[in-house]
């Protein structure tokens, strides 16, 4: 009796699999296109005087606070599009290949999130 574990190496999705699959890349789509329509950074309000992003800005007026946002945001988005993109077009998903503009997406987020939220305006105006 051969007492050996045997493990299943066909790693390939399942129909159903790839429908749920697709099913999300397709709700991303949606709810980034709305974001993307409004990076217009003409568009983007001026802070009321005494918000802690027009605080932050009086340090930082070079680069203002609410620019630097939008821009890690444009990141994102774009490495995020540049992934559907590729899906959509090839309908196949690299093991590897796209995860370096996965991740630059996450970081580029984190990091806007992390200025945002920052805690105090000198964190927030001279993060690294």
């Amino acid at each position: 009796m051969n007492n050996t574990p045997t493990f299943q190496l066909d790693t390939r999705e399942s129909a159903e699999e790839v429908q749920t699959g697709m099913r999300y890349l397709a709700q991303l789509t949606e709810r980034m296109e709305p974001i993307v329509g409004k990076m217009d950074t003409d568009s983007l309000p001026k802070p009321s005087d005494s918000s802690l992003i027009a605080i932050v800005d009086s340090f930082n007026s070079y680069e203002p606070l609410p620019h630097q946002v939008e821009s890690l945001l444009a990141v994102a988005i774009d490495n995020v599009r540049t992934t559907l993109s590729h899906v959509k077009m090839t309908e196949d998903l690299p093991m590897t290949a796209l995860y370096s503009m996965i991740r630059s997406a996450i970081e580029a987020t984190s990091y806007g999130l992390w200025i945002l939220r920052a805690g105090t305006q000198d964190k927030n105006a001279f993060s690294p």
